[in-house]
């Protein structure tokens, strides 16, 4: 029969293989966790990275879009003006004298 020392003892070693078999299995969960982590920390990047990639292309189509419509703008204006200069060519001439002679006078002011 054993000691109450041995007993102790082997109750003792007995808690401690309980408790190393309980480390293991928590680190085992813990390694597992940290995996689906990085996995799901990849996947964030990548999709975050698809949609910056969209945004930036569809800002892009926006600015061509923008650009195309404010040239022609300027083309029919500019269009309108020769045909009114065509028209009317001693009121352009008196148009131009007088923004001519607005803009000395303001530049000699200063």
């Amino acid at each position: 029969m054993p000691t109450k020392t041995e007993a102790k003892t082997a109750q003792a070693n007995g808690q401690a293989r309980d408790a190393a078999r309980s480390v293991n299995a928590d680190m085992d969960e813990l390694r597992d966790d940290l995996k689906a982590l990085r996995g799901d920390l990849s996947k964030l990047l990548s999709d975050t990275g698809s949609y910056a990639s969209a945004k930036s292309r569809a800002g892009l189509e926006r600015s061509k879009d923008l650009t195309q419509s404010a040239q022609k703008s300027l083309e029919d204006t500019r269009e309108t003006v020769e045909d009114k200069v065509r028209e009317n060519p001693l009121a352009a001439l008196g148009i131009a004298v007088g923004v001519g002679a607005l803009l000395s006078y303001v530049s000699s002011r200063r």
